[in-house]
């Protein structure tokens, strides 16, 4: 679209009382004019207040927290294997 058209777009847009699916490449866009982003990633919509910028630092906060929690998961399975013994029987080589 050429910058008379996108700024005629953004302008009805920032007007528009109803919601609005967007596909756009254009970040500076998606700043301007939206104000809530939902991600569709793996079959799973995940929201996030805010345009391009914010969605970006949201998610990257986002990321870092299931990072975390999934190391604290990967320690305490290591731990509750780690105290478990198992006795098995010796091979006698024999089905």
């Amino acid at each position: 679209l050429d910058a008379d058209t996108v700024l005629w777009l953004e302008e009805h847009l920032q007007e528009y009382p109803g919601a609005v699916m967007l596909i756009t490449h254009d970040r500076y866009f998606l700043d301007r004019v939206v104000e809530r982003m939902i991600e569709v990633s793996s079959a799973e919509l995940t929201p996030y207040p805010g345009g391009y910028t914010e969605y970006l630092e949201a998610k990257a906060e986002r990321m870092e927290r299931l990072a975390v929690e999934e190391d604290k998961r990967k320690k305490l399975i290591d731990e509750k294997c780690s105290n478990v013994s198992i006795d098995l029987p010796p091979d006698t080589g024999k089905p």
